[in-house]
């Protein structure tokens, strides 16, 4: 039973992997239809779920992908064209396989909705390619590339409806399994002229059908038997189509080249042929695949096939999140201790000791630093179900958009993946509703007729910058300015800057939105991206220009766990600043700092005068603290510019695990978490883009 479990909770994580990729190959084919790597790609991932769902007799899913199969079958066969309503059905059945997944995963394997009209939408553009394989004008591949694909296809519906039959409780829904298999195999060898298999299959599907061809309910064991001995004839036929020499290099060579030269396989079975090991050198390996055998890219894809086959023991393992996150918070525990430890022994003239707490503390850091790389996660698989919203959104819309995906390998906490994926997903679908204009109106404006949308991201110190960028018609600030006042929501009388006017649209209840969609005209979306990105500690701007687009910027840390700060005291108190928002430090002289009416004290920085706020006033701390003046100045950077903070004295610098404030209990905005430093006390950490009223120091 436990390994019937490992052996499902291998397959829901293996078959999530294989559906993003095969919704990522399908996006790409929908930018480009004649990719033929792309359909391989895909063809491939639903090929292996499909296996993978019949030995774990999952018909439901079997079914879906072998329909999906047989789709893409025919489109790298060419006998099928990936138009776009094709590539839409596609994508349509590798969403309901998602939602399948889902529910098993969630131990939900009731019958569902996924086996009506997308299976027969998938059966009738299945047999419009059937009907034109019967043309004589089709492209038929060549022998070679049947024989490739042919017997390892029946060799697999063979072991599907042999593992059905043998099972202890022959059921209807095992029944209908074995005679897919048949029926799959009848049709192409029926197809491929393989009339002795053919006769052979069609015998099954008459012995697991009545006489009217309705599938079984039950088999008695003697009809079980007669069906696995027509398994074991196809199998002895099979073997003798496969007894022929294996194809020469000459032969593949001189075999067309978008037939069986799509992919690298070809090249890697050569491989196989000539003994090729992990340890075969490469001067023996390019021996093999001489330049001028095969074109370039092909030869690069197989010898990359090679690398990976030398770097096979570096495989990956499965962790549950829950224990990642365990690992790490024990991890800063033993920071903490450690911390304490190096501070009691620093007076200690111990010379042997004091070099064995260093070296620990230094093996402390490396295996910290581990197991926050461990929670890092890179962006791809967040920004490809943007791209999805983004292709599904404006195909619901009719509009033409092209959708462009850039730092999608910048790594990011696991759980700020996780939790920004919803606020990308309400933007990318407003970019698309509201920020790509008609193409009459860009006509008029003199831009291509297709609109564009990007999504970048970018490591910043400590921090990841998320950007979404479309080419419409951009955010007029007056226009906001008046639907604010319409709505209520704004002063008659009021008068925003062009920053201010942008942010309206994060107020709930706002909205542009001329008539009611499905995806805005509600007055939600904006309002919950904001509350998301900020519960991530994070923050998000926008810049815009009336005619050429806008752009939205997300400024998220890099983890939640752990933070590089440096240690600051205010009187008694400590806080943690954020040393990625630290630019300098220094301690002025009275001549340097400056009183600006109105504007309180300024000091210059660099050519620019800077405002200088004091950590003690922002927080009301009663008593200590150094006279204005006379403490430190950290200049700090922030969204929106920078200031001076002035503080009472810099203390060090060190990694403190983070630790969430409660909810429940009122704090002031510019805190976001806390630590526990090295002395036991408790130490509050800053938010500098949160620390001042309105992000200007008063």
């Amino acid at each position: 039973m436990a390994e019937q479990d490992s052996l499902f909770e291998l397959f829901i994580a293996e078959t999530k992997d294989h559906l993003e990729l095969a919704e990522e190959s399908l996006l790409r084919l929908d930018r480009f239809p004649t990719d033929m790597p792309a359909i391989e790609s895909c063809f491939r991932a639903i090929h292996t779920i499909k296996g993978s769902a019949g030995f774990l007799e999952l018909v439901r899913v079997q079914n879906l992908s072998h329909a999906c199969e047989t789709v893409l079958d025919q489109l790298r066969n060419k006998v099928l064209t990936a138009s776009p309503a094709c590539i839409q059905l596609l994508l349509q059945t590798v969403t309901c396989l998602v939602q399948e997944i889902a529910n098993l995963d969630k131990g939900i394997r009731g019958p569902t909705d996924i086996d009506g009209d997308l299976l027969t939408a998938l059966a009738n553009i299945s047999n419009e390619a059937a009907e034109k394989i019967a043309n004589p004008t089709a492209d038929i591949p060549d022998d070679l590339a049947i024989m490739e694909d042919f017997i390892p296809e029946v060799t697999e519906l063979m072991n599907q409806a042999e593992g059905l039959l043998i099972n202890p409780v022959v059921n209807s829904d095992s029944i209908q399994g074995v005679l897919r298999s048949f029926s799959t195999l009848t049709g192409i060898c029926s197809y491929l002229g393989f009339s002795k298999i053919a006769l052979q299959s069609r015998n099954a599907e008459e012995a697991l059908t009545d006489t009217t061809g309705v599938p079984l309910l039950n088999l008695s064991q003697q009809q079980c038997l007669s069906i696995l001995e027509i398994i074991d004839v196809i199998r002895k036929l099979v073997k003798s189509l496969d007894s022929d020499p294996k194809p020469t290099p000459a032969v593949i060579a001189n075999a067309p080249a978008d037939k069986i030269l799509s992919s690298a396989d070809t090249i890697f079975d050569m491989m196989e042929m000539n003994d090729l090991t992990p340890e075969t050198s490469e001067n023996e390996t390019n021996a093999i695949l001489a330049p001028g055998t095969f074109p370039k890219l092909v030869n690069e894809n197989a010898i990359t096939r090679q690398g990976i086959l030398r770097t096979g023991g570096e495989g990956f393992s499965r962790i549950a999140i829950a224990k990642l996150e365990e690992l790490v918070n024990l991890v800063g525990e033993l920071m903490i201790s450690q911390s304490m430890i190096t501070d009691d022994v620093s007076t200690i003239e111990h010379p042997r000791l004091r070099h064995s707490i260093e070296r620990q503390a230094r093996i402390m850091r490396e295996l910290q630093n581990l197991a926050l790389n461990m929670r890092m996660v890179p962006l791809r698989s967040t920004f490809k179900k943007i791209a999805r919203a983004a292709h599904d959104t404006a195909h619901k819309l009719g509009k033409d958009v092209l959708f462009n995906i850039q730092g999608e390998e910048t790594e990011i906490d696991r759980t700020i993946a996780d939790g920004i994926a919803d606020p990308l997903m309400h933007m990318i679908r407003n970019a698309v509703d509201h920020g790509v204009d008609s193409p009459a109106e860009r006509a008029k404006a003199g831009k291509p007729a297709k609109s564009q949308i990007s999504l970048s991201a970018v490591q910043a110190g400590d921090h990841v910058v998320i950007k979404m960028e479309d080419d419409g018609p951009g955010l007029d600030p007056e226009q906001l300015r008046k639907k604010a006042v319409e709505q209520g929501l704004l002063a008659p009388d009021a008068s925003p800057s062009s920053n201010e006017a942008f942010q309206l649209i994060f107020i709930p209840g706002f909205s542009t939105a001329s008539k009611l969609t499905e995806f805005s005209g509600r007055g939600v979306g904006m309002d919950v991206v904001l509350r998301n990105v900020q519960s991530l500690n994070g923050t998000i701007d926008i810049s815009s220009t009336i005619g050429r687009g806008a752009s939205f910027i997300i400024k998220l840390p890099l983890t939640t766990a752990i933070l590089e700060a440096m240690l600051l005291r205010v009187g008694s108190h400590r806080f943690l600043l954020p040393v990625g928002s630290v630019i300098e430090a220094s301690q002025p002289t009275p001549e340097n700092i400056r009183s600006v009416l109105n504007r309180g004290r300024v000091i210059e920085s660099r050519g620019q005068l800077l405002p200088i706020a004091r950590l003690s006033d922002l927080f009301s701390l009663p008593g200590g603290g150094v006279e204005p003046g006379q403490g430190i100045l950290l200049v700090v950077e922030h969204f929106n510019g920078r200031y001076a903070l002035e503080v009472d004295e810099i203390l060090g610098q060190q990694q403190v695990v983070i630790k969430p404030l409660s909810k429940s209990i009122p704090h002031h905005p510019g805190l976001s978490g806390s630590a526990i430093l090295s002395d036991g006390r408790v130490g509050l950490i800053l938010d500098p883009n949160r620390l001042l009223p309105n992000s200007t120091a008063a």
